[in-house]
């Protein structure tokens, strides 16, 4: 690294930041961003040089559990925020205890868990996104653990300076301004500026994959080839533009040849055949992140031999969590793990993030139910309402958007008669809905927010108040019975 470089990341790393949160993670000035903040280098450079900026900025949180010490890095980042008259917002989880739940490891448990503390809280405060302070170095180890895992082209792409994760929340975009910037500059940023940093001190222990690859293979590396990190960032570029040409490619080449639901996809075997096997490969990966969003790091080695499968012609194949693939008469089919864990009694949303619709039509759920919709005879809801049953709701509603979804972690609304805003969560436990269905309840949102929780309770702004323009009804059938 040059001497000039690291002047100029002193005296105008925080334009810079700015310009490509603005420019490279297109978000809008003027609007509200959550700022990921754990007090590390990282995170208080992030905050630093934001501060002043065309942006309302809020910091998260979160705790972790895992070190005795995390309650003393919360602290510290409340001074520092009073300090600089930015609002604070911590949560917590007992990560440890949830990895072992969950049978996962406790990096992946952490990164769900903080995943929807924040992504839930930017939803809640209607910001423009989530920012965080991943570098140039955290995207090359994140390419390196993607390659010496096997996850193909896709895993090769690196970070993004603006993408979603689907599989949490739909809506609220991840923001890295700092994908350009090598962490000797940043830390170098801090002393120029003075700023106060905590150290975690798991990021020095070698029982984690990725501080492995940081303080052995990398500076091997470095020794090794020097030019070693511009040519796997160029290549990362690279495989990401042939990436999105490959998927261009497999939408429009298999778009005629294909039956899917929310859990399930039937193929063609013929017309997969014919195709090449990169194509193949692309359209698998494709196909099982929709009817598996929470699956993560599918290897390259796993899809490879799900498609031979496919060609040798089996009759099955199980894939973890879940997944499987059978072998019809003409065709193959893969199927998600909601297909057979659903449950009827209780109305549940598809494995699928979100569904839009527009008033008279019906959108199917799991187990055989529908939402239907149409537009109501104001004159006639009082006759009609009283005796409809929880599963009706007549809504004032004014041409928003509508969609149906899934809860959001930390999700609020304010309920009909309700002074203050209400979790979603606290709702269904004063409801005794059974704790198994609530991650897929519907919920009925307009505009993004949410409007009717399925046969519980409706919003309070969509309350009718007799002068209504429009009013939207909305009623759950099962098997071609309302409910």
């Amino acid at each position: 690294m040059s001497a000039a470089r690291l002047s100029y990341n002193q005296t105008m790393f925080a334009d810079e930041v700015k310009r490509a949160l603005r420019d490279k993670c297109l978000a809008p000035e003027g609007g509200k961003l959550l700022l990921a903040v754990s007090g590390g280098a990282d995170s208080m450079t992030l905050l630093h040089s934001l501060l002043g900026g065309p942006w309302k900025i809020l910091v998260g949180h979160f705790n972790h559990q895992i070190r005795p010490e995390a309650g003393e890095d919360a602290e510290f980042l409340a001074d520092q925020c009073a300090a600089w008259g930015v609002d604070l917002v911590v949560g917590s989880a007992d990560v440890p205890a949830q990895a072992k739940a969950g049978k996962i490891g406790v990096e992946e448990a952490a990164r769900m868990a903080r995943y929807r503390f924040l992504l839930g809280l930017a939803e809640e405060e209607s910001a423009l996104g989530l920012v965080l302070g991943h570098n140039q170095d955290d995207n090359l180890e994140t390419i390196l653990m993607h390659f010496l895992r096997g996850s193909g082209l896709y895993g090769l792409r690196g970070l993004s300076y603006r993408r979603k994760l689907p599989a949490i929340n739909p809506r609220i975009p991840i923001l890295r301004p700092m994908l350009d910037w090598t962490k000797t500059e940043i830390l170098a940023y801090c002393r120029t500026n003075k700023l106060p940093f905590v150290e975690d001190a798991s990021n020095q222990s070698p029982r984690y994959f990725r501080n492995r690859l940081r303080h052995e293979l990398m500076p091997l590396l470095d020794e090794l080839n020097p030019a070693w990190r511009a040519n796997v960032l160029r290549n990362a570029a690279l495989a990401k533009n042939e990436a999105e040409l490959l998927d261009v490619l497999t939408e429009t080449t298999f778009a005629d040849v294909v039956e899917s639901s929310a859990t399930e996809v039937k193929v063609n075997r013929s017309a997969f055949l014919s195709q090449p096997p990169a194509l193949q490969t692309r359209f698998l990966l494709q196909t099982l992140k929709k009817i598996a969003p929470q699956r993560r790091d599918l290897s390259y080695g796993q899809v490879q031999r799900l498609r031979r499968a496919i060609v040798e012609g089996r009759r099955g194949m199980h894939l973890s969590d879940g997944l499987e693939m059978r072998l019809l008469a003409d065709r193959f089919m893969l199927r998600g793990k909601a297909q057979n864990t659903v449950t009827n009694e209780w109305p549940q949303l598809p494995n699928i993030a979100e569904i839009t619709f527009t008033p008279g039509e019906k959108v199917q759920l799991a187990g055989g139910w529908r939402l239907v919709t149409e537009i109501a005879d104001a004159n006639q809801i009082i006759l009609t309402g009283q005796h409809a049953g929880p599963w009706h709701a007549w809504l004032a509603w004014e041409d928003g958007a509508l969609s149906i979804r899934r809860p959001l972690p930390g999700e609020r609304m304010r309920p009909i008669g309700m002074q203050g805003r209400q979790k979603i969560s606290d709702i269904f436990i004063n409801l005794k809905v059974p704790r198994s269905v609530r991650a897929a309840w519907p919920l009925v949102c307009t505009n993004g927010q949410p409007a009717w929780l399925a046969g519980l309770r409706i919003a309070d702004s969509h309350k009718l108040v007799g002068n209504e323009k429009k009013v939207l009804h909305l009623y759950l059938e099962q098997d071609g019975n309302s409910a």
